[in-house]
């Protein structure tokens, strides 16, 4: 809530930070923070894991002594389902799934036949 105090508008703690925000590109950046922010949440609780939304602000001197240039970015960092295996590494640095010290009860051509029958 804006309060006068002479011929200048002051805002209450907080107020002015959120106007701000809406104010960047005609409310573009808070209306893209807020997709971002829903898109975060539905991830988060899909995946069952944290997130982060980061918004920032890069604020420059412009030309005239009484502006600054605000520069707006929001990113989003979020849970992913992450695929993991173990795989064994063989004397010629190829993956593979099976042991390469062990050898196999069974040999390549004795387990093709067996899958003939």
């Amino acid at each position: 809530m804006a309060v006068a105090h002479g011929k200048k508008d002051v805002f209450t703690e907080g107020e002015d930070i959120l106007l701000t925000l809406a104010g960047i590109s005609r409310g573009k950046f808070a209306a893209e923070a807020s997709g971002k922010l829903a898109e975060l949440v539905a991830d988060v609780k899909r995946y069952d894991k944290k997130g982060t939304l980061t918004l920032s602000l890069e604020v420059a001197p412009a030309a005239q002594d009484l502006t600054v240039t605000l520069k707006a970015t929001v990113t989003a960092r979020k849970p992913v389902q992450e695929h993991a295996a173990i795989f064994f590494v063989d004397e010629n640095d190829h993956l593979t799934r099976d042991d390469p010290t062990i050898e196999p009860l069974f040999g390549r051509s004795e387990v093709e036949d067996g899958d003939r029958h």
